[in-house]
């Protein structure tokens, strides 16, 4: 099947014959101004426009309009106006009368707007869907593997504790009631624990002895 579509088939009811439409209510949507468009009468300028007849709510689409006068009251409206009025008659100056488009009335804009509500130009659509986001394909958390036939599954391994120890006990220090407790302490301290009997010489002298050995 072919993806070209047919041209158009030019229908004859399109054809805006002015003379047929003397007196009526038109509504006109100028839409271009196309000029030089070869006649048999020569060169001459022409709108092309959508009219409709409110009187009996016939539509010409794409209708060419080439009286000079009409030409001149619809071009002002192109691409995407407007123009409401009676097709009349000018005065006859230079042989044929010109067409011209009356004032449209209170009651003409009245009947335009019903035309209009009921054939609106330009239909508000949905907005295209849009698909929602594809879920995430998931699985099942995997099973943990049975234990060999006989054997028992193991049990979790407990973190190890962290290892720790008893404070340090503090360095208890003997009481010497004859010798100078700061001594006493001072000794302790180096790591030397004077025993009950020993006396104040001896703490002395030994405390000689670990000075010079620094």
């Amino acid at each position: 099947m072919s993806n070209f579509l047919q041209p158009g088939i030019s229908s004859p009811e399109d054809k805006f014959v002015p003379a047929e439409s003397l007196g009526a209510l038109l509504l006109f949507f100028p839409t271009q101004l196309q000029q030089g468009i070869k006649t048999a009468h020569g060169e001459a300028d022409a709108i092309a426009a959508k009219i409709v007849r409110l009187d009996d709510g016939r539509v010409f689409d794409n209708a060419l309009i080439f009286p000079s006068a009409l030409v001149t009251q619809l071009k002002a409206a192109v691409p995407d106006g407007m123009v409401l009025g009676r097709l009349g008659q000018g005065e006859n100056t230079k042989g044929n009368p010109p067409w011209l488009l009356q004032p449209h009335t209170e009651a003409d804009v009245q009947q335009a707007e019903a035309w209009i509500a009921a054939n609106p130009v330009n239909r508000f659509q949905q907005a295209t869907p849009v698909a929602p986001p594809t879920a995430p394909a998931w699985s099942a958390p995997a099973t943990p593997a049975a234990p060999a036939w006989g054997g028992q599954a193991s049990a979790p391994v407990a973190p190890a504790a962290p290892a720790w120890s008893a404070p340090a006990a503090p360095v208890a220090v003997p009481v010497v009631s004859s010798v100078d407790p700061q001594l006493v302490a001072a000794l302790a301290a180096k790591g030397i624990n004077l025993q009950p009997h020993q006396t104040q010489a001896d703490a002395e002298s030994i405390w000689h002895i670990v000075a010079a050995q620094g």
